[in-house]
């Protein structure tokens, strides 16, 4: 049985996307890349109105976590990838650390969405620091 949400808890439209995003990728029904690629695009939009940075600043997180986030979503990996890219280009495959990062960033990118959403109080700035080095 799953804790009572807190007071400032609102599950809206798009923390639900988000959270089945989430969910769908720890359980292997979607591949990595292509869920952090989901994610970011939603937060961007959602938060951002298409702008990464105002997305950022809403989320409390450094604008260099969401550029992470892209980047390595971007990636042509054969195991984790979204996309195939043009047929004669090399694999970009990602590091055992840029999956961890991957992992931990997409549940604090949730995480913050959802405290965005409700008005949660503020939580202190999210760096690659804190997402590279746990």
């Amino acid at each position: 049985m799953e804790p009572p949400a807190p007071e400032w808890f609102a599950e809206t439209e798009a923390l639900s996307r988000l959270k089945g995003v989430l969910r769908r990728q720890r359980e292997g029904r979607y591949p990595l890349l292509a869920a952090a690629y989901d994610v970011f695009t939603q937060l961007k939009t959602h938060f951002g109105g298409g702008d990464e940075r105002e997305a950022a600043r809403r989320l409390n997180v450094s604008s260099k976590v969401l550029i992470e986030v892209r980047k390595l979503s971007a990636r042509d990996d054969p195991e984790h990838g979204r996309a195939i890219k043009e047929p004669d280009s090399s694999p970009e495959p990602i590091t055992a650390e840029d999956e961890t990062f991957l992992k931990r960033a997409l549940t604090a990118l949730v995480e913050r969405a959802a405290h965005a959403e409700g008005g949660a109080p503020a939580e202190p700035r999210l760096t690659l620091g804190h997402l590279r080095s746990e």
